[in-house]
C-alpha cells in the first residue's frame, strides 16, 4: 500500500455556522501544494457520514485510507462506525462542532492543532482503542486512564 487516499467527510451542521465552504478552501489550498487529491463530502442527511464512511471503505478496500472527521463528537462517532477494517483505516478529527469530546484528551494548546488541515495532513498516526457498543463505535470511552500527556504529539489517531 503505497498511495495513502485522503477523504474528508464534512458535517455542515456541526458548530453555530456552516465552515464547509471555509474548509473546502483550506482543504484544497493544503492538498493542492502537497500534491494530493482529496475526496470531499458534504453531509446531507442523518446518518451519511457513517454511510459515506463505508461505501468509501468498500471502494478502496485493497488502499490505505485516511478520513477526516469535520464536525463535532456525533460526527466523529457515525465516521468511526463506518469503518470496516481498522488495519487499513487512520481517522483525522478536525473540530467544528459545539462538542468535541475527544479532544478533551489534550491540553488546550494541543486542541488548537486539530483545527489546521495542514497538521492533519502531515500528522503522526498514534493508536487507540475502540469498543463496540450496539453498532456504534464510541471513542470516548476508550480514552479512560489516559492523560493529556500521552498524546501530546498526536494529531491523527489510527483504530484498532
Amino acid at each position: 500500500m503505497d498511495v495513502l487516499r485522503h477523504i474528508f467527510i464534512i458535517n455542515p451542521e456541526a458548530g453555530k455556522l456552516d465552515m464547509s465552504v471555509k474548509i473546502c478552501n483550506e482543504i484544497e489550498s493544503v492538498c493542492s501544494e502537497l500534491g494530493i487529491e482529496p475526496l470531499v463530502f458534504i453531509s446531507e442527511y442523518k446518518g451519511y457520514e457513517q454511510e459515506m464512511t463505508r461505501k468509501m471503505c468498500e471502494l478502496f478496500s485493497n488502499e490505505e485510507i485516511r478520513l477526516y472527521s469535520v464536525g463535532g463528537s456525533g460526527t466523529l462517532c457515525r465516521v468511526v462506525s463506518g469503518i470496516i477494517d481498522f488495519s487499513t483505516t487512520q481517522v483525522a478529527c478536525c473540530p467544528v462542532g459545539l462538542t468535541n469530546d475527544m479532544l478533551k484528551l489534550y491540553s488546550k494548546e494541543d486542541r488548537l492543532k486539530f483545527r489546521s488541515i495542514r497538521n492533519l495532513v502531515e500528522g503522526n498516526v498514534k493508536k487507540l482503542d475502540l469498543m463496540d457498543v450496539t453498532g456504534f463505535d464510541p471513542i470516548d470511552f476508550a480514552s479512560f486512564g489516559f492523560g493529556n500527556s500521552c498524546f501530546s504529539e498526536s494529531i491523527l489517531f489510527q483504530l484498532s
